[in-house]
């Protein structure tokens, strides 16, 4: 009798908990207006990239309309997390200045760009602002390939003389017209090897 009474108890037991409910989950957030939007014209450029999930970290960095870029349409040396109107800002820098400058100065297309980081939680160094890196609207750009093999490093070749050095001013000068923040070895030591790229409020053409 004991175990009949324990085996109902159980059953009653077990058919509770089938018959609740489960837990409500998050409704995801919709994305910023004009997401979509950017992620179509990437598309439609020859864009490789993904989608990646809004992110905030406790610090305060973060973005809601993230993409992650390996090629735009020039393939990048490593994918880059990026905002999207950055990475459609990078889309204009590879066809309507890095691309023009190449083939001006060495009848050739650039096939590779280079660069050292994307999204990145920190800082400017030496003061409380947060960098654009830490929104994704900035990326640090070190070197272009050439369609010959050709590399043309911003560290060695943005002093240099010729068609190298030329090349790369040509560049700088093109990215102020396309990024709000250019800084290159001409703005400060910390920049003397690469170009700082970014789309925030400001706006500063260290060239």
């Amino acid at each position: 009798m004991a175990r009949a009474v324990l085996a109902l108890c159980m059953l009653a037991a077990l058919a509770a908990c089938a018959s609740r409910p489960p837990p409500p989950t998050a409704a995801a957030p919709p994305p910023p207006p004009g997401y979509l939007a950017c992620q179509q014209g990437l598309s439609s450029a020859g864009v490789l990239f993904e989608a990646v999930l809004p992110m905030q970290t406790r610090e305060g960095c973060g973005f809601s309309e993230g993409v992650k870029v390996t090629a735009v349409p020039s393939p990048l040396n490593q994918p880059a997390v990026l905002s999207c109107p950055t990475a459609l800002a990078l889309v204009r820098f590879d066809l309507d200045v890095v691309q023009p400058a190449a083939m001006q100065h060495f009848g050739m297309r650039v096939t590779k760009i280079h660069h050292v980081g994307g999204y990145s939680c920190r800082g400017i160094a030496g003061t409380r602002k947060w960098s654009q890196h830490a929104f994704g609207n900035a990326i640090d750009v070190i070197a272009f390939d050439l369609s010959d093999g050709t590399r043309i490093l911003v560290s060695r070749d943005w002093r240099a003389r010729g068609a190298r050095a030329n090349f790369l001013h040509d560049v700088a000068r093109g990215a102020c017209q396309v990024f709000r923040v250019v800084l290159t070895p001409a703005y400060d030591r910390a920049h003397h090897d690469h170009f700082h790229l970014d789309t925030g409020p400001e706006r500063l053409c260290g060239i």
